[in-house]
């Protein structure tokens, strides 16, 4: 069976299976680390309120990732973990746009 071409190339459906765990993989880390996040903006967000940076729980993990950022950066309460945080905050971005990136595409390629 072939996929029709989506403007690169045409991709087969064996093609296609070997990247569904992989994806899916990515998916499932995606998943955990949004969790994960949550748990920093449950420790955080009450100061974060307080010092008006944010009104409200940010819902999308870029959101998220934005308020984290602007906490660790402006708030002297969590400089000492300031720069461990911001690294792991970029990795978390870079996951994100990643995320945002490859499943569409292959869900753009089975329709």
């Amino acid at each position: 069976m072939m996929v029709p071409d989506l403007g690169s190339r045409s991709i087969t459906a064996e093609a296609i299976a070997e990247i569904e765990r992989p994806v899916g993989q990515l998916l499932l880390g995606y998943a955990l680390l949004d969790h994960q996040l949550d748990f920093w903006l449950m420790a955080i967000f009450e100061v974060a309120r307080k010092q008006k940076l944010a009104s409200k729980m940010p819902h999308q993990i870029g959101d998220k990732i934005g308020l984290l950022g602007k906490c660790f950066t402006r708030l002297a309460e969590f400089s000492k973990h300031r720069h461990q945080a911001l690294r792991l905050l970029k990795e978390a971005d870079e996951l994100n746009s990643i995320r945002n990136t490859i499943p569409r595409r292959v869900i753009s390629f089975r329709r």
